[in-house]
């Protein structure tokens, strides 16, 4: 499984799908799924939603899985004269992130351009967007049009895929999250081959695959506004903390390799989401039962697509299976796929246990 794990994140970082502009994605995973001879249909967000029935007789449960298509990318904003493109962000990215980052504008091979280093001087403060543009080797702005860019157009990071010393460890732009993704298309090839005829109750799951998470889990509103599920897991990429400069104590409690995180908090005022305890205790002795690695943390900044899910009409419990990553929102990002192995396997054991008739309310 491993090895078809890292054949999916392959294809699937290759694709572009800056927020807004998940299409080519959707497409990649529709195409999966329809392989499964499951139900697969796209609202008008662009989530992609495929239903599952297992168990036989009629359903007692709907449960939903969720994970998100986009990627945080670029805009094109404005053409200078000269053919240079100036540029809006979408999504949170840091500024120190940008300058001499590769890009790709339908197609079309560029760099993000700033101030040459030997014009700066000493105290000169780092530069912003608003100072940073695009160059994709055009000399005005007539080779712009011609090149069919125009304002409006989505803005890719063309960062390769890659391993590193660690054969288990990949290097590649949009793994927030297509690593996400990747479980939950395992996780459907698991559900579609198992046979559940047995289960003491039915269900029906739902496999979300939203759009807009980034700029806001519009997706996810949408999707479970329309499923109203009984009961859903998100799985998402979190910041780990267990690189030089962060600390696993006073920063993030997660690290590459160690399993799944179980967030217990996330996220801000807005968009914040503190895990139900029944939530919590299902998905810890799950984990144990199945000696899945897990780890406990908060997140004070990341938010997903749960508490969106928690909060959408009537509400209903939510959990995160986090798959811990370095370099959050940035061109280069870093994963494990040990740990991504373990969301699927987590989400798998999760949906045997609530066939088994496990009450969360």
């Amino acid at each position: 499984m491993k090895a078809k794990g890292m054949s999916i994140l392959k294809d699937l970082v290759s694709v572009d799908g800056v927020s807004g502009f998940e299409k080519p994605v959707a497409d990649y995973i529709s195409s999966r799924l329809s392989q499964l001879h499951a139900g697969v249909r796209r609202d008008v967000m662009g989530n992609v939603l495929a239903n599952l029935r297992l168990g036989s007789g009629e359903p007692s449960l709907k449960l939903m899985f969720c994970a998100h298509m986009d990627e945080v990318g670029l805009m094109v904003k404005g053409v200078e004269p000269d053919g240079f493109i100036r540029f809006e962000k979408v999504g949170v990215i840091p500024d120190a992130f940008l300058s001499r980052t590769p890009v790709r504008i339908k197609g079309i091979n560029g760099t993000i351009g700033t101030r040459p280093g030997y014009l700066m001087e000493g105290s000169e403060k780092p530069q912003g967007t608003r100072d940073m543009y695009v160059d994709v080797g055009a000399s005005s702005s007539e080779e712009i049009c011609d090149l069919g860019i125009e304002v409006g157009d989505p803005i890719s990071f063309a960062t390769a895929f890659s391993s590193t010393g660690n054969p288990d460890r990949i290097l590649a732009k949009a793994v927030d999250d297509r690593a996400g993704c990747t479980a939950l298309l395992l996780l459907a090839e698991l559900l579609w081959t198992r046979d559940f005829c047995e289960s003491p109750s039915s269900a029906e799951v739902v496999l979300a695959f939203t759009a807009q998470e980034e700029v806001g889990c519009r997706g996810a509103a949408v999707a479970a506004a329309a499923v109203r599920p009984d009961c859903a897991f998100v799985l998402d990429t979190v910041p780990s903390g267990d690189t030089p400069d962060a600390s696993m104590t006073k920063d993030i409690n997660a690290r590459l390799g160690g399993g799944v995180v179980i967030p217990v908090m996330s996220g801000g005022v807005s968009m914040g989401e503190i895990m139900a305890e029944p939530i919590k205790r299902l998905l810890r002795d799950v984990a144990d039962e199945k000696g899945i690695p897990y780890q406990l943390a908060i997140l004070p900044v990341a938010a997903t697509d749960s508490s969106a899910i928690k909060t959408s009409g009537d509400g209903a419990p939510v959990g995160t299976i986090g798959i811990p990553r370095r370099y959050a929102h940035s061109p280069v990002e870093l994963v494990d796929l040990n740990d991504v192995m373990s969301a699927t396997q987590l989400a798998l054991g999760l949906t045997e246990r609530l066939l088994e008739g496990v009450r969360l309310r």
